[in-house]
């Protein structure tokens, strides 16, 4: 147990007022700085930077555990631990010279860079612990470094940006990001601090201060952010506070990549009782994952450089060379954290040199024969894009799409495969749609191995490639050599019925090439089988991921917008009304469920609003039996979408349909049929904030429909 003269003089060495050092290691490997939270009034500042880290054991003597010192710096031979010292003080008493967080943040940042320069702490990993205000601490500590080195104000700017870039782990035990609550009674004993008031919720310094770290630690992108929460409140008797409290949604914050809770009030989150509680064993094991991943890093980079050194200075040497260190960095990066792949994104000129591998270009001729590492590039590639950021720089490096496209001429089937799932990926991005539809004979290409390959994954992303980047044709049909092929080898992809990814792919390119919807209206199975697309996957059996069934979504949406573009012109709007099927699969996505978004029915109904004008098309059909069905599907429509578009256009169908005299006899020798909907009318009119023109549709079809009219 801890004596009192062991407790008011712990075996640490003061290197300033601010900072303490528990260790000092030649040899280490990590740099753990403690930072502790609020003091009671009155407490002797002195003892507050070890504190906090007191714990009492779960043995039969309730030992006292000073556990940074006594389990973590045994779990972690190679840190040198420090210990931040502060006053942080809830009331002012007698003194008035307490100091708010950002006067220590910069107190302590001199600390670290002239008191402890021998220690070094920022040229290895650090890892930054913060407990309640000591995590606002930490912010206003790392704020402080990155401003003044963007002034360039320090002596030490060399070190600051080592410190920052170093930084891999911020830890906070119960940090109140967004304010804490304290049942405070009464003012005899002193206002309360800044520090205090600060933390206060719903407070404008701790929400700006949250915005402005936000945006930092976008900047440090290595920084990883993990926090442990009470769930106990505390009775907290102290010179007029009584309760205290961090609610969960502060202390989660919204920036942090881990979170638990914890069985435990305000000041007991950060004193675990023995080794195996959660609160210890949560910050070891952040601080493995974290080491793994620096251990990681460096291997890859080490492996990759080797490619390149071989590449560079010995080419012959280089098909001997087994890739395994580039397969196990491809494997890795399958399925690897975000943080793991940023900070091997970021490496400088990783990108360049991974590029370079994809081109055998000056290299021996026997070089990659059996092309496995151009594939296993160009599958690094594609496991980076998969993360938006990333694929935005990559898209921004033309090199890369320039070699990848090149890469799709090649017969190895891997290296094709490979090629086409980096670029189905980049496609997504703006620019590099725009860079692969500029590519002379790149979207022909895509087009002849969607028709051309066995491999049914490498037709559908060679599909989802051409869909992506015509996105961005705004028009310009140059980028095709030969359109009218590409045309009709995308309507014979819509009948690969096993292959539903195929047909919504392809869909999807043609939607984006509305000069040949004309020729498009003239077929009718084409029409059909779009029709059929129109309404998804409804088996509930297709197994698709989410990421897939939202790519469906948006295929669906193209179709609609093919049928959009068809029924804007009256002739093709006749062709759709009397094609078999069409315009009743059509009509069923105007049902009112979680399968047909709103979006997809504001289309679907403006293709049906086109048709319904054309008055001669309802006339030449036979079959009108869907008529009240189909009312009655826009009734519900404008009832249950609050959307005015879609109302409006829902109401003018309605009324256009009702200006035929075969569904109007056809309604009204139904009586039951007829009083539902006039029961629907009115239930629309009812509809808070209709538009006039949608009100105006409503009761023209109100007064068709009723018998005295």
């Amino acid at each position: 147990m801890l004596s009192e003269r062991s407790r008011s003089q712990p075996p640490l060495r003061r290197l300033s007022d601010d900072l303490y050092a528990l260790n000092e290691r030649n040899d280490f490997g990590m740099s753990i700085i403690f930072f502790h939270g609020p003091c009671n009034d009155g407490e002797d500042i002195a003892n507050m930077y070890f504190r906090d880290w007191v714990s009492i054991c779960q043995n039969a003597s309730g030992d006292e555990v000073l556990w940074p010192m006594a389990w973590l710096a045994e779990d972690l031979p190679g840190a040198q631990i420090f210990f931040a010292s502060y006053d942080l003080s809830l009331k002012v008493a007698s003194r008035n010279w307490r100091e708010d967080c950002y006067l220590i943040g910069e107190n302590l940042l001199a600390s670290i860079f002239l008191h402890a320069q021998e220690y070094e702490m920022w040229s290895k990993p650090v890892i930054l612990v913060g407990h309640s205000l000591g995590g606002i601490v930490i912010k206003e500590l790392l704020l402080k470094a990155h401003h003044s080195l963007r002034a360039g104000s320090s002596v030490f700017n060399g070190r600051v940006k080592q410190f920052l870039d170093n930084i891999i782990l911020i830890y906070y035990y119960s940090t109140p990001h967004y304010g804490m609550r304290l049942r405070v009674e009464g003012d005899s004993n002193g206002p309360l601090s800044p520090v205090c008031g600060n933390a206060r919720t719903n407070n404008a310094y701790l929400s700006g201060l949250q915005k402005e770290f936000r945006q930092l630690s976008s900047l440090y992108r290595n920084w990883r952010k993990a926090t442990i929460g009470e769930s106990l409140m505390i009775k907290w008797d102290l010179m007029g506070i009584y309760d205290a409290l961090v609610p969960e949604a502060s202390w989660r914050g919204d920036d942090c990549d881990s979170s638990m809770i914890a069985d435990a009030d305000h000041f007991s989150v950060c004193k675990p009782t023995s080794k195996t509680c959660n609160i210890y064993t949560d910050l070891l094991s952040q601080i493995e994952a974290c080491k793994y991943d620096l251990k990681i890093a460096d291997h890859v980079r080490d492996a990759v450089a080797r490619l390149i050194f071989f590449r560079e200075v010995s080419l012959n040497k280089l098909p001997s060379l087994d890739p395994a260190s580039l397969v196990d960095l491809k494997e890795r990066l399958k399925n690897g954290p975000v943080e793991f792949k940023t900070q091997l994104f970021d490496s400088p000129g990783f990108l360049q040199d991974l590029v370079r591998l994809l081109s055998e270009e000056g290299r021996h001729k026997a070089w990659d024969a059996d092309g496995r590492i151009r594939a296993t590039t160009a599958y690094i590639i594609y496991y980076l894009a998969r993360e938006k950021k990333l694929r935005a720089q990559i898209g921004l490096y033309p090199e890369a799409l320039e070699r990848l496209l090149k890469l799709l001429h090649m017969k190895v089937g891997e290296v094709l495969k490979a090629a086409l799932y980096a670029l189905h990926v980049l496609a997504r991005d703006g620019p590099s749609a725009a860079a692969i539809c500029r590519r002379e004979g790149a979207l022909d290409q895509l087009v002849f191995l969607m028709d051309s390959q066995e491999d049914a994954d490498v037709r559908v992303k060679a599909a989802t490639t051409l869909a992506f980047a015509t996105d961005k044709l705004r028009g310009n049909m140059n980028s095709f050599l030969d359109r009218e092929r590409a045309c009709i080898v995308l309507v014979r992809m819509l009948e690969e019925k096993q292959i539903p990814n195929l047909q919504y792919s392809a869909a999807h390119a043609l939607a984006n090439v509305p000069e040949y919807y004309s020729e498009l209206a003239k077929q009718p199975q084409a029409l059909l089988t779009l029709a059929i697309l129109l309404l998804g996957n409804r088996s509930g059996e297709s197994g698709e991921s989410g990421e897939q069934n939202d790519g469906e979504m948006v295929q669906r949406l193209k179709v609609a917008t093919i049928f959009e573009g068809i029924t804007a012109d009256g002739a093709n709007a006749l062709q759709i009304a009397t094609c078999p099927g069409v315009l009743e699969n059509m009509l069923r996505v105007l049902e009112v469920t979680e399968d047909n978004p709103v979006q997809l029915q504001l289309s679907v109904v403006r293709s049906l609003h086109d048709i319904a004008n054309v008055h001669s098309n309802l006339e030449e059909r036979e079959n009108l039996s869907m008529s009240i069905k189909t009312v009655t599907d826009l009734i519900c429509l404008i009832r249950e979408r609050d959307d005015r578009d879609v109302r409006y256009y829902a109401s003018s169908v309605c009324a256009a349909l009702l200006r035929n005299e075969k569904v109007i006899e056809e309604i009204r020798g139904n009586k039951e049929n007829l009083d539902t909907l006039i029961a629907g009318l009115d239930s629309c009119l009812d509809v808070p904030n209709l538009e006039q023109r949608t009100t105006d549709h409503l009761l023209f079809c109100k007064h068709t429909l009723s018998p005295s009219s």
